[in-house]
C-alpha cells in the first residue's frame, strides 16, 4: 500500500483539498502525485 508523507492535507492549519476517488499515479522517485482525471466531473 502506498503511503504519502509530508502532504499538507488532514488536520493540519493549511489544508489542500485532497478529492477522493479519483485515479492518480504515485511516484515515489520523483516524488509526484498526478491525477489522472478531473476531480469535478
Amino acid at each position: 500500500m502506498p503511503v504519502l508523507s509530508g502532504l499538507p492535507v488532514g488536520h493540519a492549519e493549511h489544508n489542500l483539498a485532497f478529492p477522493l476517488g479519483v485515479h492518480a499515479v504515485l511516484d515515489a522517485v520523483v516524488g509526484t502525485l498526478t491525477l489522472r482525471e478531473p476531480a469535478l466531473l
